[in-house]
């Protein structure tokens, strides 16, 4: 089902030029010279000006020249934007053999975009691909698999949600709708929330079709993945800023982050958190404490059963034991 698939090539980028033209082109004269001389790092700045015409016209061809130096001398990123380049079709004639093989080089350096194109790749070109490397589908499908989890575990919002997908459709894993709404919950948190986030975020629509227990099965699953590898969600300065305000005691910003992690990025938020209902249901039962009645009310509406409501409620009396501060 390839209608909920996210394919988008990512592209690493050199810093941006700041000035005129005037200081572009000055730029790209200080740059070329140190690429000329042999430094990896402005060889792919070159590359990256001569690709977008920073400084000078642009040109794929010179762009590839650039790039694949930088690349032969094992620079991640230009290799990435090689393989895009192999990909396109720009500057080169396209080809996929030759793509995956330096997205596979940046990959293997722990470049999370290229970890990322290198999945979409196996994903997107499909059994062709897979004939023309040679590799049977159950090695194919394995490989895809491998990729889009290493880029999820960066904290790349595409590749959980992708990674979400196989986990709907059953490609290449069994299917399993608590792994998919756990991994589409973190690239929500991520800022991901689908192909149509207004209007129907990937997650409700699942959600439509899960119990309130499958729910919270997810909610659990995504919690775990969060504690064993924190770097899977980058939180925004709004929920940071809120979050350091409600740990001091703040009961306006404690109800405001049980509403983050009662709606997470399902909502139509832009300081998200994963969705995470006992979490919830103790920030509100916290701010109630407080004195917030909106929190008092928000906290009861939340479908638990009263085995996680005791949870939840414990998880409160933990936080303020390690924080006083919590309560005024």
């Amino acid at each position: 089902m390839r209608s909920i698939l996210t394919a988008l090539l990512a592209v690493c980028f050199c810093l941006p030029l700041v000035g005129g033209q005037e200081s572009d082109r000055e730029l790209f004269k200080l740059t070329k010279a140190r690429a000329e001389k042999g430094d990896a790092e402005a060889q792919f700045n070159l590359g990256d000006m001569y690709s977008k015409g920073d400084g000078v016209p642009e040109d794929d061809r010179e762009a590839v020249k650039w790039l694949h130096k930088s690349a032969e001398q094992g620079y991640a990123t230009a290799q990435n934007n090689l393989g895009n380049m192999y990909a396109e079709g720009e500057g080169v004639p396209k080809d996929d053999k030759e793509a995956v093989k330096w997205y596979r080089k940046a990959a293997e350096q722990g470049e999370v975009f290229a970890q990322y194109n290198l999945a979409l790749s196996y994903d997107i070109e499909g059994v062709p691909l897979g004939q023309e490397l040679l590799v049977d589908e159950k090695t194919f499908q394995k490989e895809m698999m491998k990729w889009y989890r290493k880029a999820a575990e960066q904290g790349h919002a595409l590749a959980q949600y992708n990674l979400g997908v196989k986990y709907h459709n059953g490609e290449g894993v069994p299917k399993d709708l608590v792994i998919t709404h756990a991994w589409w919950n973190i690239a929500g948190a991520n800022g991901y929330r689908g192909k149509f986030p207004l209007r129907d975020p990937a997650i409700g629509r699942i959600e439509r079709r899960m119990s309130n227990i499958e729910k919270l099965k997810a909610q659990a699953l995504s919690r775990e993945i969060i504690k064993k590898n924190p770097k899977v969600v980058n939180y925004n300065k709004v929920f940071e800023l809120t979050k350091a305000r409600a740990e001091k005691g703040d009961a306006e910003d404690q109800l405001n982050l049980g509403v983050m992690y009662r709606y997470g990025g399902s909502a139509r938020r832009k300081e998200a958190a994963p969705i995470d209902w006992v979490a919830s249901y103790a920030w509100f039962n916290i701010a109630a404490v407080n004195g917030n009645d909106t929190a008092r009310r928000m906290k009861d509406e939340i479908p638990m059963p009263p085995e996680m409501v005791h949870k939840a409620q414990a998880l409160s009396k933990e936080m303020v034991k390690k924080n006083p501060k919590l309560l005024k």
